[in-house]
């Protein structure tokens, strides 16, 4: 059986931001090649949540951005070890 969070087939259940920035392109045909892309493409139930990224200023715009970018996924021990 499917879990009770799990999306309806006509539903896309969005991941988790967590490594956001190793995961380019974004959406789910890889149709943005940038963060920025990816949120500008948002529409339907994330129509608020664009319509506010896009009041913000250019400069907030980019902090943003450059947060999500901050979100990388985690290195294991010996991967980071390496030169």
């Amino acid at each position: 059986p499917l879990p009770s969070d799990a999306p309806d087939p006509n539903e896309w259940k969005t991941p988790p931001l967590w490594g956001v920035a190793d995961t380019a392109p974004y959406l789910h045909d890889g149709s943005a090649a940038t963060l920025e892309a990816a949120i500008e493409a948002h529409h339907g139930e994330a129509r608020h949540v664009r319509k506010r990224y896009l009041d913000l200023a250019r400069d907030e715009r980019e902090r943003v951005v450059r947060f999500l970018e901050s979100l990388r996924c985690p290195r294991s021990a010996a991967a980071s070890a390496v030169p």
